[in-house]
């Protein structure tokens, strides 16, 4: 059985379908919430912040309390932010299978939905204002994701990384706890913070690879991470720190048979209608 998860944000504009800022999130968030639903049996969606969630295809929520008129979900208004969104995100794909939302892992679920934001100090428009420690940490969380490394997650400062607005350093704990020892290949098909906290988008597949939609790249980690990484030391280059960007992308992945140095910038996904 092919095992897949998403990465995704929790940002509450994710929902909001005519909101412009948050479209190459969105579009990435859908493909890769789609890819993962085909031929699921269940999914699970993981909120590592939340206080003993277990809930099931009942349990839904709304974003009522962020000025929006928007549902997801069963009828049971019972989920948080981060679940709901994960609700949307199934309902927008048309899943209408067996759900799980959870605060915690015991086992690899075949499906999984991870909603987790990043940091919230990455550039001038961020909540705690820029600290050169956020994108240094906003990349070492996207250079795992693109490299589906467990290990480099479950070592994550969560206190550290909470201190500095990292909301879903608690989560990617969980995260990566399960996913530990065993062989994944991961992309990163979006990494930004349009609204000044750390938001990506990313895919982990296990055992046999199927197709991913247009927009993921199985050869190779994939990112549009803002950031330069080395091997497993990454260190942060914005190279603005001005509006809503945090500048052109550039990724070094280091390895056999040779360094790929990849120079890109944030796209729309091209995804299939």
């Amino acid at each position: 059985m092919t095992t897949r998860w998403a990465f995704v944000p929790s940002a509450p504009l994710l929902a909001v379908s005519h909101d412009r800022l948050l479209a190459p999130a969105r579009d990435a968030a859908r493909a890769a919430v789609g890819w993962l639903v085909d031929g699921a049996a269940e999914v699970v969606v993981l909120d590592g912040s939340a206080s003993d969630v277990d809930g099931d295809e009942r349990a839904g929520g709304s974003l009522r309390g962020f000025g929006l008129d928007i549902r997801a979900g069963g009828p049971r208004e019972e989920l948080g932010l981060a679940h709901t969104l994960g609700a949307w995100l199934l309902d927008d794909a048309g899943w209408s299978g067996p759900r799980r939302y959870t605060s915690s892992l015991a086992d690899v679920p075949p499906a999984l939905v991870v909603v987790a934001d990043g940091y919230a100090c990455v550039n001038e428009l961020s909540p705690l204002g820029f600290d050169p420690r956020g994108p240094k940490g906003q990349a070492e969380i996207v250079g795992a994701l693109a490299s589906a490394d467990p290990d480099a997650l479950r070592v994550l400062d969560t206190e550290s990384a909470l201190d500095l607005g990292c909301s879903g350093a608690p989560t990617l704990a969980h995260a990566a706890s399960a996913a530990a020892d065993l062989d994944w290949r991961g992309t990163v098909t979006y990494d930004d913070a349009p609204l000044g906290i750390g938001y990506w988008v990313a895919s982990w597949e296990l055992s046999s690879v199927g197709e991913h939609p247009r927009g993921f790249d199985t050869r190779r980690p994939r990112t549009a991470s803002r950031y330069s990484t080395t091997g497993t030391s990454i260190h942060a280059q914005p190279r603005t720190t001005t509006g809503s960007r945090l500048g052109p992308s550039v990724v070094e992945c280091e390895g056999a048979p040779a360094t790929e140095r990849i120079e890109t910038t944030l796209r729309k996904p091209d995804l299939e209608t």
